[in-house]
């Protein structure tokens, strides 16, 4: 139902065939063989122009006799620039598209035509004194009109008959006295409440119609050239899709008012997100004939709408007919409910909703028969102060099967907060048992409020699905950790989708905090419950070109509720490390004491302090004479790893906003960077023998009146300029690889340390000789020494080793590590991989008196390299590219095992490097000695 207007054109269309992958189509595929060759290209341009014009994050291919062609285009302005790669048959290219994720990088600007040319109008409109509200009415009413007009649905009507004088469509709405009779003409046909006016239309100025209703009128051109349209009469209707309409919303809310777009948290939601989200919920409720959808905080009405065709396309393989006008409408009225306080999103959903419903009919004629009921039970209108966050009605208390969405993060006030939580239902809390008296939320952002309101809306055992911000997976502050534990309790959450790796590219462009998707049955989490943990990385070497959320399968983890309510950093640490990286983070604890502790054991009360803040104009400046005299470290560059008081600048400022105890500033210091340097030889740990004073960019310690404080500070800086330092903050701490790459003190404090008492005497004064030689700077050989020495002081094993490495070199935040974990590899990496593979593989085999096989294909195939791995003599030598595509598609992995015998199998892995690391070796043995060669 989703391509339902692909499926007519002019003579020179051919409805194409449609790859897709996760619920969104990836590229879209033209037959171009004609019985006397091939067709033309202006034909191609034409089929491209209308599939730019859909919006999809997709590629486009033509068939041609003996090959496929796959286009690609670039925008340069409103110019679209196409470059063509041919695939030839069996050669599996076109599974690499499917799983491109740069499909959509083209996709964003094709958006942008259409959000600039609808916030013009709109800004014409109220520039012409026409209230924001109404400009949202106004042109609405236009797109109706394209809408019934570019598709043909006023067959049989003539411009006179609708409003007498016009000549042409366009003249319907051209001037204000045709405009008016055409827009009682669409009430009395349509009716149903679309679109109303808070002021009469009769009482705007003529230029209102000419200059913007005229022009949005104005019917498409033919368009034989391959660019994005400049003006209204170079789009047609009938070749966008309605859904593409609702991601304009943000456009609107901030063009026109943008300090309550930012309040009400307003901003779309690409429709691929959405998709997804559906798809994969309403799949989770097979056996639900009818399923009643809510979304709480609609906005334009992106996840109503592709929930209606989803709802369409369901009763359509539940009865094995195509369902007609009554049943579509039925769907419209009775399955679906959308909740918001914004009247202008409404009106948007609204006219989404009914355009619509026109486009999945399979005979919308004659126009007199599409009259509309009133939608006014199904979208339905807030209170401004709470919205939908007041106390759940009474009718709308267990009623919904789905309650789905992109509910608002933007913080409010600790008021709010306060009557959220006096409005929850008490029967909701009783989940949480003893806890029920002491509920509250984290914080005052609304987003997980709406998640405990969804347990009121949605049936018991129905569905929830909404998008949220990340940050309460990761958070290791109690009030997070309580937050966490109570959802992972009172809902049996079954799937988390973190989008945190994915918040710095184009797959959601407006959106740059880290964003996560939450599947649930509403019911208590059961004993023993389990869920589906996936992180979707960047695949694209330019972060700027993913535009498409694809999840690897591969990299879903299943997680025990109960484990995320017990160890804090369960989330994280699978999020950023993969199993191996675990078993080494786990000896690093059981090796080390908590920093917080440690330093608490030293001196009751020492541990890190925040420096110095200068403040702004807001907050009351305090006085800061008694650091007068004081070196002051702000404004110098810190890049020793001793730092001399002697060279830096006297603090000389006599006021601060928060000028700290003057003992923190006392030597011996240690100094620790809150953000963590891309380069592991900057200091991120600098010592101080003498008093200093350092800002908010830094944590600090005073070691003043500890026995061998200059002692600890040495193996404390040594410990945290290691790789270690980078490696525990990435699998723990809730900012750095999620939003920012700065630490929280919970974390730091929780970084497991070898006390100074622990070390013999020979690692004592290998310590000092380390500590000595960093004062001179730090050089690749001697980070090398300083990792194997501080290795060795938690004893970890070769392969813990290599998993710490790995994980920074190709899991990391830093740009460099994003790009090494993508890069193709070179034969020196595969040639190792397969050696580590062998190795591992035999360390198990030798006791069987046997040995592996392992050699790369020499064949690429699509986006894989491809391994034969045997334990026996085998004659099968040639990969069956076929059975390796099937087998990707149905599983929808990247990482594709296909055993030919119970001691043979082909391994196909994406030609990046992060698959090929020594790491991933030694799983890819352990999986199949434990799966498809554990019997050969």
């Amino acid at each position: 139902m989703r391509y339902a207007d692909l499926k007519s054109g002019d003579q020179d269309w051919f409805p194409p065939v449609v790859a897709e992958s996760e619920h969104i189509p990836r590229v879209f595929v033209f037959d171009g063989r004609t019985e006397s060759g091939e067709v033309s290209q202006a034909v191609v341009d034409q089929w491209c122009r209308r599939i730019l014009l859909r919006g999809d994050p997709a590629w486009t291919a033509v068939l041609r006799p003996g090959r496929l062609d796959v286009l690609s285009f670039e925008i340069r302005g409103k110019e679209v620039v196409a470059s063509t790669e041919s695939i030839t048959p069996g050669s599996g290219g076109l599974t690499r598209f499917i799983h491109d994720v740069r499909s959509g990088v083209a996709d964003l600007p094709r958006r942008a035509y259409l959000k600039d040319l609808l916030s013009e109008s709109m800004r014409q409109a109220v520039d012409l004194g026409v209230s924001p509200i109404d400009a949202v009415s106004l042109v609405g009413w236009g797109l109706f009109w394209r809408f019934l007009v570019d598709r043909n649905l006023l067959v049989r009507k003539t411009p006179d008959a609708i409003a007498e004088g016009a000549a042409s469509w366009r003249e319907c709405l051209s001037t204000k006295g045709r405009a008016l009779k055409t827009l009682r003409w669409l009430e009395a046909t349509f009716d149903g409440g679309l679109l109303p006016f808070e002021t009469p239309p009769r009482d705007y100025v003529p230029e209102v119609f000419s200059q913007v209703l005229g022009n949005i009128a104005a019917g498409a051109t033919h368009q034989g050239q391959l660019r994005l349209p400049t003006d209204w009469d170079e789009i047609n209707f009938s070749h966008v899709p309605v859904g593409l309409l609702s991601e304009v919303y943000e456009a609107f809310a901030t063009a026109l008012d943008t300090p309550a777009a930012k309040k009400s948290s307003i901003h779309y939601t690409p429709r691929h997100i959405a998709e997804f989200v559906i798809g994969e919920a309403l799949e989770a409720m097979p056996d639900v004939e009818r399923p009643r959808v809510l979304d709480p905080s609609v906005g334009a009405g992106v996840f109503l709408i592709a929930a209606f065709r989803h709802l369409v396309q369901r009763e359509w393989e539940r009865t094995g007919e195509r369902p007609r006008r009554r049943q579509i409408r039925r769907i419209l009225s009775n399955q679906l409910s959308a909740f918001d306080i914004d009247k202008r999103a409404l009106r948007l959903t609204q006219l989404g909703l009914y355009l619509t419903a026109l486009e999945l009919d399979p005979s919308p004629t004659p126009i007199e028969d599409l009259k509309f009921s009133d939608l006014g039970l199904v979208l339905r209108l807030r209170n401004e102060v709470d919205g939908s966050l007041a106390a759940v009605e009474k009718e709308d208390v267990g009623r919904f099967d789905l309650v789905v969405g992109n509910p608002p993060w933007t913080g409010h006030d600790s008021a709010a907060k306060r009557r959220w939580v006096a409005a929850t239902s008490e029967t909701i809390l009783k989940r949480l048992g003893s806890d029920a008296g002491s509920f509250d939320l984290p914080d005052a952002n609304p987003d997980l409020a709406f998640l405990w309101r969804a347990g009121e809306w949605a049936k018991s055992g129905g569905q929830i699905a909404l998008v949220v911000h990340a940050r309460w997976l990761f958070g290791l502050s109690p009030r997070l950790l309580k937050a966490r534990g109570r959802i992972f309790s009172a809902f049996n959450v079954t799937g988390v989708l973190n989008g945190a790796a994915l918040r710095q590219t184009s797959v959601w462009p407006s959106i740059t905090a880290p964003f996560c998707v939450v599947f649930a049955r509403n019911e208590s989490s059961p004993r023993g419950g389990m869920f589906q943990f996936v992180s979707p990385f960047v695949e694209a070497k330019d972060t700027r070109e993913q535009a498409v959320l694809r999840v690897d399968w591969a990299d879903a983890q299943t997680v025990s509720h109960e484990e995320v309510q017990s160890t804090p950093w369960a989330l994280k640490s699978r999020f950023r490390g993969n199993s191996l990286a675990r078993r080494a983070f786990d000896t690093l604890r059981g090796a080390g004491v908590p920093l917080g502790e440690y330093l608490d054991s030293l001196k009751p009360g020492l541990q890190f302090r925040n420096g110095y803040q200068v403040g702004g104009k807001a907050g009351v400046q305090q006085s800061a004479k008694h650091m007068s005299g004081m070196a002051d470290l702000k404004d110098s560059v810190a890049d020793t790893f001793l730092l001399d008081a002697s060279d830096l600048p006297e603090f000389r400022r006599d006021t601060l906003l928060f000028p700290r105890d003057p003992k923190i500033y006392e030597g011996p210091l240690l100094l620790v960077r809150k953000m963590i340097p891309a380069d592991p030889l900057v200091p991120r740990a600098m010592r101080s023998d003498t008093t200093l004073a350092f800002h908010e960019s830094f944590h600090g310690v005073s070691f003043k009146d500890v026995r061998r404080g200059s002692d600890h500070a040495r193996v404390l800086q040594i410990l945290l300029q290691s790789r270690l330092g980078n490696f525990v903050s990435l699998l723990t701490d809730a900012l750095y690889g999620v939003e920012r790459e700065t630490l929280y003190k919970e974390s730091f404090e929780a970084f497991p340390i070898i006390p100074l008492d622990r070390l013999t005497d020979e690692q004592f004064a290998s310590m000092r000789q380390l500590s000595k030689e960093m004062e001179s700077g730090i050089d690749s050989a001697l980070f090398d020494t300083l990792n194997a020495f501080v290795f060795d002081l938690y004893g970890l094993d070769a392969v813990e080793r290599l998993a710490i490495e790995d994980t920074l070199d190709t899991r990391g935040p830093a740009s460099a590590s994003v790009r090494r974990a993508v890069t193709p590899t070179n034969n020196d990496e595969r040639a190792r991989f397969i050696g580590v593979v062998k190795e591992s593989l035999d360390d198990v085999l030798q006791a069987s008196g046997l040995s592996a096989t392992v050699a790369e294909v020499v064949n690429q195939c699509g986006p894989w390299r491809v391994l034969s791995i045997s334990t026996r003599p085998t004659s099968v030598t040639s990969v069956p590219l076929d059975a390796l595509v099937k087998e990707a598609d149905e599983t929808g992995l990247s990482l594709v095992v296909l055993p030919m015998t119970s001691s043979h199998v082909f391994v196909g892995l994406p030609d990046r490097y992060r698959h090929w690391t020594r790491t991933q070796a030694v799983l890819l043995a352990h999986d199949l000695l434990g799966g498809a060669l554990g019997n050969g």
